[in-house]
């Protein structure tokens, strides 16, 4: 398994929140919807 630098990661979220602005967001609510008990689709 890879481990991912928390900077790396920083610049990947901040890249696809200025080019994917729908899906941003909705990544940023998995943990939410995870701790409601809803199930999200991850391939």
């Amino acid at each position: 398994m890879q481990t991912v630098n928390s900077n790396e990661e920083g610049d990947k979220r901040s890249l696809l929140q200025k080019e994917k602005p729908y899906v941003y967001e909705k990544i940023m609510k998995f943990d939410e919807k995870i701790r409601r008990g809803e199930s999200i689709a991850i391939i």
